[in-house]
């Protein structure tokens, strides 16, 4: 007999991790949340390098999602994105500055 249990599922259905936790509050699933990272791995493939404020900007995406009803994930990954961005220009931060707005760049290209 194949086994068809779905330990994803089963997490998310009894609300044993964090996110699941938190889909009673918005409208979004875990399929939403896949397209943003599904996005943010296009995004670190076409730089070419993983930096470790893309995490947080996948992180804010998606609490944007949960708090703006209709948002989509490129919406939400380049209004993220665009705020870090403002953030490193007012810090002075040119490296931070750079791969924001190539990140923007790439997810204009993709609402295009």
């Amino acid at each position: 007999m194949r086994n068809s249990f779905d330990l994803k599922k089963f997490l998310v259905e009894n609300k044993l991790t964090t996110n699941s936790r938190h889909l009673g509050e918005n409208e979004y699933s875990s399929e939403e949340e896949d397209k943003v990272h599904q996005i943010m791995s296009i995004v670190k493939e076409k730089i070419g390098f993983d930096y470790p404020i893309f995490e947080d900007i996948v992180e804010s995406a998606i609490e944007l999602m949960d708090e703006q009803e209709g948002t989509g994930a490129v919406e939400a990954l380049y209004a993220a994105a665009e705020t870090f961005n403002e953030d490193f220009q007012d810090d002075g931060d040119e490296n931070g500055e750079d791969i924001t707005s190539r990140m923007m760049s790439i997810l204009d290209g993709m609402q295009a």
